[in-house]
This record gives C-alpha cells, sequence and structure tokens, in this order.
C-alpha cells in the first residue's frame, strides 16, 4: 500500500503539471485516507486486507478501478 500511495502522489504531480484536474481530484480522492488507515494496521486495529478491500470499492465508486488494478499489478510484477 505504501507503493501504491507513492505511485498516486508521483501521477498526482504529473496530472497537476498537465493541467488534467479531473484525474488529479479523483486520485486523491482515492487516497487522501490512506495515511491513516497505514497507522491503523501497524497498530492492529486494521487488518491490511480490509484496508485494501475499502481501497478497491472506493477505486470502484470514483471510476479508478483500472488505475488501481494497473499500479497493484506492477507492485506484483516488481517482487
Amino acid at each position: 500500500m505504501y507503493r501504491l500511495l507513492y505511485d498516486a502522489l508521483i501521477e498526482m504531480r504529473h496530472e497537476a503539471h498537465e493541467g488534467r484536474t479531473d484525474n488529479l481530484l479523483r486520485l486523491a480522492d482515492l487516497f487522501h485516507r490512506l495515511p491513516l488507515q497505514l497507522e491503523q494496521i501497524e497498530r492492529g486495529e486494521a487488518p491490511h486486507e480490509e484496508v485494501m478491500s475499502e481501497l478497491q470499492a472506493h477505486a470502484e465508486r470514483i471510476g479508478m478501478t483500472q488505475w488501481l488494478t494497473h499500479r497493484i499489478q506492477e507492485d506484483a510484477n516488481r517482487r
């Protein structure tokens, strides 16, 4: 999930430079809660799978499923 957040921030920076605010806003919407959720995982208050499931459900609601799926696959290929 840290890598997903990193990738999102890189893409947000790129989208901002290109003036594409629609995708920029959707990425911000998708990831704005993730740092606090990662903290909950570290404290043992939420399981990793639950947070990932919520992230995927939110991506579907805002039309970012393809972006998220692609990044998850890229991360799996790096390993």
